[in-house]
């Protein structure tokens, strides 16, 4: 299995959830600046008379606006992979990732020729899907939140700290 493959195996059963992101960050996107129009078109200037109103219209809409950018910015970094070379056998490989999952409380986890989809909760009781894909040469790696519905957008850190969690791990021993 090549990277390419690797990415297009975890991004597989996602593009609806995908599209209703982007649809709703386009929209949070949206409703920033129809708000920012109003106040524009209905008070002929930026600033009204009423500091408070002002303060508040604008922090709505800056919240808005930066939300949806952020959304599209963050939508992709689910789909970040990580690609660490090691000369070690199959062997050795498959210990290496049955260490890392020796203190994990996992969910759900099955294996198919070298790839590997575990489920797990993590210390702050959140859900981490982990793909690992091992070859002869590479370790192919993505880890990310998992919900049980469609996934969100905003996970407070969780896909880079499972991340660089495995990463740390596999470098450590490859």
């Amino acid at each position: 299995m090549t990277l390419e493959e690797f990415k297009t195996a975890i991004t597989k059963g996602n593009k609806f959830n995908d599209c209703f992101n982007y649809l709703l960050c386009l929209f949070f996107i949206g409703l920033g600046c129809f708000f920012l129009y109003k106040v524009i078109l209905e008070n002929g200037d930026i600033i009204p008379a009423n500091i408070w109103n002002s303060v508040m219209m604008f922090g709505m809409i800056s919240f808005f606006i930066s939300l949806g950018i952020y959304g599209i910015w963050r939508i992709n970094k689910d789909y970040n992979t990580y690609e660490i070379f090691s000369n070690k056998s199959e062997v050795e490989k498959e210990k290496i990732i049955s260490d890392y999952l020796v203190n994990l409380t996992i969910y759900r986890k099955s294996i198919e020729n070298n790839f590997y989809h575990i489920t797990y909760q993590n210390k702050y009781l959140n859900s981490v899907e982990v793909y690992i894909y091992f070859d002869k040469n590479h370790f192919y790696i993505n880890a990310r939140g998992a919900e049980s519905g469609a996934k969100g957008i905003i996970d407070f850190g969780l896909t880079y700290r499972a991340s660089n969690r495995i990463i740390r791990h596999i470098k450590a021993n490859a």
